[in-house]
C-alpha cells in the first residue's frame, strides 16, 4: 500500500504581455501537448506546456471546469454555474482572433459541478446541482445530428437525491455518489435505485472525512476519502 505524496511538477506559464492571470483548470486535446485553459476571464490555449498560451479564444466569467469529449469533439466547460459546449474545431485550429459566444451552446444553469464518463457503453455528462439538503443530477449524451452534421447533447436522464452530493464517479453500470453526510451512494442508472456502498452496521460512516472519490478494481470498488481509504468488494459492477 502507497503511503504519501506524488511528485507535483509546477507548470509555469508565460501570458502575453504583463497580464495577471488566474487560472483555475486545464486540460491536455486528444493525448497531444496542446492545452485548453480555464481562467478567471475565459478560456486559453497553448501549444505545450511551456508554450505561452494565445490570447482569450473565448471571454467568459469565471471558468472553474473544462474538458474534452474527444470522440464528438466537443469542449464542455463550466463558466459561473453555466454549463455549456462549443465545438474542439472552433478552439483547436490556432486562431489568434477570439471566437463569438454564439458559437457556446448553454446545456444547465446553477451547475455545481460536472463530470462525464462511460456507462454501459454510453459516454455520459453529468450535471450536478447541489443544494444544501438535496441534488438534481442531469445525464447528458452527445447525439449525432444529421442533418447538422454535428453533435448535439440530449438529455438521457435526471434524478434527485436526496443529500448533498460532493463528488460523482462512474463505475460499468451505476455511479457513485459521495455525500455530504459522509457516506457513499450507488445509483442505478436504469432503476434509479439508491443504496449505501457500505453497509453502514460494519463499517460505520466516518463522519470527520470527505467522500473524495470511488475507483473500480479488480476485486471491486475503493471509496477514498479524505482521511481513510476502505475498500469494498460488492458494488464492482
Amino acid at each position: 500500500m502507497f503511503v504519501g505524496r506524488l511528485p507535483v511538477r509546477p507548470l509555469k506559464v508565460a501570458w502575453p504581455g504583463e497580464r495577471k492571470v488566474r487560472v483555475n483548470c486545464a486540460v491536455f486535446l486528444d493525448s497531444t501537448n496542446i492545452i485548453l485553459y480555464g481562467a478567471n476571464d475565459g478560456i486559453y490555449i497553448s501549444q505545450g506546456p511551456e508554450a505561452p498560451p494565445t490570447p482569450a479564444l473565448l471571454l467568459l466569467d469565471s471558468v472553474t471546469q473544462i474538458d474534452v469529449l474527444e470522440e464528438p469533439r466537443i469542449v464542455v466547460f463550466l463558466s459561473a454555474q453555466q454549463l455549456c459546449t462549443v465545438p474542439l474545431d472552433d478552439l483547436s485550429h490556432g486562431n489568434p482572433k477570439a471566437i463569438p459566444l454564439s458559437s457556446c451552446t448553454r446545456l444547465s444553469s446553477h451547475v455545481t459541478f460536472f463530470t462525464r464518463g462511460v456507462i454501459a457503453r454510453k459516454h455520459l455528462v453529468c450535471a450536478v446541482k447541489s443544494g444544501p439538503a438535496s441534488t438534481t443530477v442531469k445525464l447528458l449524451e452527445p447525439v449525432l445530428n444529421p442533418k447538422a452534421r454535428a453533435f448535439n447533447m440530449d438529455l438521457y436522464k435526471d434524478f434527485y437525491i436526496s443529500e448533498k452530493v460532493v463528488s460523482l464517479h462512474f463505475l460499468k453500470t451505476k455511479l457513485v455518489a459521495g455525500t455530504s453526510g459522509h457516506d457513499f451512494e450507488v445509483i442505478d442508472i436504469e432503476t434509479l435505485v439508491t443504496q449505501p456502498l457500505l453497509d453502514p452496521e460494519t463499517v460505520p460512516p466516518n463522519r470527520s472525512a470527505k467522500c473524495v472519490a470511488a475507483v473500480r478494481t479488480r476485486q471491486g470498488v475503493l471509496p477514498l476519502q479524505s482521511s481513510l481509504t476502505r475498500k469494498d468488494g460488492r458494488q464492482g459492477a
